[in-house]
């Protein structure tokens, strides 16, 4: 199945089609590589994906990312509610898709998108290079410093119109980042470092 851009697609619709016969046969066997060898390479298409949460394939509901090695996958619309701490991504497609309340801490993610992505996440000392999360919502429930990157590095990535809010980016270093439109608003950012451009601070502890 060759992979294509969701071009607007719902979430909901993209998964969806996990219940229908044809796409499982493609899927399940995509799932169980990964599931199995911790790895998955090679313009899959995994969109619209429900990992330990209730979806439309058992073997994803507690299932994990954590340690995976991921290239040229997308999972855009996806809703992934568990751990991928310590993971690799290169060129991964998480548009338009729901991080749960995720353990990211120490990922790694090379040339990923995040566009319109709705993120509450834990990515202690990760990396993002080269990241497109233009649009992306960052959002914090419950205590400020439950969620956020502190440590993260985030470089050469696209935050244009996103929003960062009620969230911990402590000690974290932003180096050659675009914000056109980016709003940080009640974030700790103490210690944070921007080299180049700065984003619009609102209500943020630095």
């Amino acid at each position: 199945m060759k992979l294509e851009k969701s071009n607007g697609a719902r979430p909901r619709g993209l998964r969806q089609r996990w219940s229908e016969p044809t796409f499982h046969s493609y899927a399940i066997p995509l799932v169980r590589q990964l599931l199995e060898a911790r790895e998955l390479h090679g313009h899959a298409d995994l969109r619209g994906m429900v990992m330990a949460a209730d979806g439309a394939i058992d073997e994803l509901t507690s299932a994990n990312l954590f340690e995976v090695k991921m290239s040229d996958v997308d999972l855009s619309g996806a809703l992934l509610a568990t751990s991928m701490s310590s993971a690799k991504f290169l060129r991964v497609r998480f548009d338009n898709a729901t991080l749960d309340r995720v353990l990211a801490k120490k990922a790694v993610f090379e040339a990923c998108s995040f566009t319109g992505a709705k993120l509450t996440f834990q990515a202690d000392d990760a990396a993002f290079n080269t990241c497109d999360m233009s649009s992306a919502r960052f959002l914090g429930t419950g205590s400020l410093q439950e969620w956020g990157a502190r440590r993260a590095k985030f470089t050469n990535c696209d935050l244009t119109d996103a929003l960062l809010k009620r969230v911990e980016f402590r000690a974290c270093e932003f180096d050659n980042c675009k914000f056109d439109g980016c709003v940080f608003e009640r974030c700790d950012l103490r210690g944070a470092k921007f080299l180049g451009a700065l984003p619009v601070l609102k209500d943020c502890t630095v």
